[in-house]
C-alpha cells in the first residue's frame, strides 16, 4: 500500500490526468482487497475459530497478497515506471539443457550395460601391406 501510496503522489503532481487516474483506480482497487484481508487476519488470531477456518483464510490472504503485488505493478506500468524488480537480478547460473553424453561409457562397448564389443574388428587382407609400418615389428 505504501508503494501504490507513493506512486499516487508522483502521478498526482505530473500534469498527466491519464496516468492519474489509473494508479488512483489501483489504489482504490487495493484498498477494496487490504478491507478483505483485514477480515481475514481476524478470523486467522480469532480463538475460537476452527483449524479449517484458519486454513481457508490464510489461502485467502495468499491470494489477497498476489493480488496486491498485482495492482502495484500495474501501476507502475501506467505512470511508466519499468525498472526491474528485485526478483529480476537475480543470476542464474543453471543451465535447462539434457545431457549429451550418454550415462552408459560408450568407450566400453557393446549395449546399455557396457560389456563386450558388438563383434570382431575387420578381417585384414593379407594381399594388401599395410600403409604404415607398426614399430613393434
Amino acid at each position: 500500500m505504501a508503494v501504490l501510496g507513493d506512486l499516487a503522489s508522483d502521478a498526482k503532481r505530473d500534469s498527466d490526468l491519464v496516468r492519474a487516474a489509473c494508479v488512483l483506480d489501483k489504489q482504490e482497487r487495493a484498498q477494496g482487497v487490504m478491507e478483505l484481508a483485514t477480515g481475514e487476519l481476524l478470523v486467522i488470531r480469532d480463538a475460537n475459530a476452527g483449524a479449517d477456518a484458519r486454513g481457508f483464510a490464510t489461502e485467502k490472504l495468499v491470494a489477497a497478497s498476489q493480488r496486491l503485488e498485482g495492482l502495484v505493478e500495474q501501476a507502475r506500468e501506467c505512470v511508466g515506471d519499468k525498472t526491474p524488480e528485485q526478483s529480476d537480478d537475480v543470476t542464474r547460473n543453471e543451465v535447462d539443457e539434457s545431457p549429451t553424453i550418454p550415462i552408459p561409457d560408450p568407450t566400453v562397448g557393446g549395449g546399455a550395460g557396457g560389456g563386450k564389443p558388438p563383434g570382431m574388428p575387420p578381417p585384414v587382407d593379407d594381399g594388401m601391406p599395410p600403409s604404415v609400418g607398426s614399430p613393434s615389428l
